[in-house]
Protein backbone atom coordinates (compact mmCIF):
# COMPACT_ATOMS: atom_id res chain seq x y z
CA UNK A 1 0.00 0.00 0.00
CA UNK A 2 3.18 2.24 0.98
CA UNK A 3 4.03 1.91 -2.49
CA UNK A 4 1.12 2.48 -4.23
CA UNK A 5 0.68 5.91 -2.47
CA UNK A 6 4.78 6.47 -2.70
CA UNK A 7 3.97 5.89 -6.67
CA UNK A 8 1.13 8.67 -6.78
CA UNK A 9 3.03 11.46 -5.05
CA UNK A 10 6.02 11.44 -7.93
CA UNK A 11 3.48 10.52 -10.80
CA UNK A 12 2.30 13.59 -12.48
CA UNK A 13 -0.77 15.12 -12.00
CA UNK A 14 -3.60 12.82 -13.40
CA UNK A 15 -6.84 13.61 -12.09
CA UNK A 16 -8.75 11.63 -9.94
CA UNK A 17 -6.18 8.65 -8.38
CA UNK A 18 -7.97 5.35 -7.57
CA UNK A 19 -8.93 4.30 -4.15
CA UNK A 20 -6.78 2.19 -2.47
CA UNK A 21 -7.43 -0.33 0.67
CA UNK A 22 -7.04 -2.98 3.15
CA UNK A 23 -8.60 -6.13 2.06
CA UNK A 24 -11.12 -6.27 4.61
CA UNK A 25 -13.10 -3.71 6.83
CA UNK A 26 -11.38 -3.10 10.47
CA UNK A 27 -12.83 -1.69 13.35
CA UNK A 28 -10.47 0.83 14.86
CA UNK A 29 -11.11 -0.17 18.35
CA UNK A 30 -10.84 -3.75 17.82
CA UNK A 31 -7.07 -2.65 16.23
CA UNK A 32 -6.15 -0.62 19.09
CA UNK A 33 -7.68 -3.36 21.84
CA UNK A 34 -5.28 -6.33 19.79
CA UNK A 35 -2.24 -3.83 19.63
CA UNK A 36 -2.43 -3.44 23.53
CA UNK A 37 -2.95 -6.82 24.23
CA UNK A 38 0.12 -7.99 22.12
CA UNK A 39 2.37 -5.99 24.30
CA UNK A 40 4.57 -3.30 24.39
CA UNK A 41 1.74 -0.66 24.79
CA UNK A 42 0.92 1.25 27.78
CA UNK A 43 -2.55 -0.32 28.48
CA UNK A 44 -5.28 2.08 28.49
CA UNK A 45 -9.16 1.95 28.46
CA UNK A 46 -10.71 1.72 24.66
CA UNK A 47 -13.68 3.57 23.84
CA UNK A 48 -16.14 3.35 20.44
CA UNK A 49 -16.58 6.97 19.45
CA UNK A 50 -19.31 7.54 17.55
CA UNK A 51 -19.52 9.49 14.32
CA UNK A 52 -21.96 11.76 12.97
CA UNK A 53 -23.20 10.95 9.53
CA UNK A 54 -21.92 8.77 7.17
CA UNK A 55 -18.59 8.24 9.29
CA UNK A 56 -20.26 5.95 11.27
CA UNK A 57 -21.81 3.24 8.98
CA UNK A 58 -19.26 2.99 6.31
CA UNK A 59 -19.40 6.35 4.63
CA UNK A 60 -15.19 6.16 4.09
CA UNK A 61 -15.13 2.35 2.72
CA UNK A 62 -14.11 2.38 -0.86
CA UNK A 63 -17.14 1.82 -3.23
CA UNK A 64 -15.39 2.15 -6.75
CA UNK A 65 -12.41 0.29 -8.30
CA UNK A 66 -8.57 0.11 -7.20
CA UNK A 67 -5.84 -1.30 -5.23
CA UNK A 68 -6.89 -3.95 -2.62
CA UNK A 69 -3.89 -4.52 -0.43
CA UNK A 70 -3.78 -8.21 0.69
CA UNK A 71 -1.97 -7.66 4.29
CA UNK A 72 -4.68 -7.25 7.15
CA UNK A 73 -4.10 -5.93 10.33
CA UNK A 74 -4.05 -9.48 12.24
CA UNK A 75 -1.50 -10.47 9.97
CA UNK A 76 1.07 -11.42 12.81
CA UNK A 77 3.32 -14.73 12.27
CA UNK A 78 6.34 -14.99 9.89
CA UNK A 79 5.08 -16.92 7.58
CA UNK A 80 1.76 -15.12 6.87
CA UNK A 81 4.14 -11.81 6.96
CA UNK A 82 6.20 -13.91 4.24
CA UNK A 83 3.01 -14.84 1.83
CA UNK A 84 1.55 -11.23 1.67
CA UNK A 85 4.67 -10.29 -0.37
CA UNK A 86 6.42 -10.65 -3.52
CA UNK A 87 9.35 -12.60 -4.03
CA UNK A 88 11.63 -9.63 -4.10
CA UNK A 89 9.82 -8.58 -0.58
CA UNK A 90 8.00 -6.29 -1.22
CA UNK A 91 4.46 -5.98 -0.29
CA UNK A 92 2.07 -7.57 -2.79
CA UNK A 93 -0.95 -5.47 -3.55
CA UNK A 94 -2.56 -8.39 -5.67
Amino acid sequence: MAEALADLVVAAPGGMAPEIASPRVESLVDMARRRIAAGGVRRRPVLPLGLPGRMNSGGLLPTGPGLRGVQTFAIGSSSERQAAHTQDGRPSLR
